[in-house]
């Protein structure tokens, strides 16, 4: 996503970045894409919301959590 900032509505947020990603090129065998934030922000709820507008454009998509994954 590039250019000018531009407010979205947190329910648009999934298909807007599913939009994004589908245009990214695939540089192996699968584009991997990381939500990340503080457990107060609730990343994985969008995580979630983001698999339905991938698989719908194709793309295979699985939502792991990895909040642990540093410790």
């Amino acid at each position: 996503m590039s250019g000018p900032y531009r407010p979205v509505e947190p329910a648009h947020l999934p298909e807007l970045l599913a939009e994004c990603l589908d245009r990214a090129p695939l540089s192996g065998r699968a584009l991997r894409v990381a939500l990340d934030g503080p457990r107060c922000a609730e990343p994985g709820p969008l995580a979630d919301a983001l698999l339905g507008p991938l698989r719908t454009r194709g793309r295979a998509a699985v939502a792991i959590a990895a909040e642990l994954f540093w410790r």
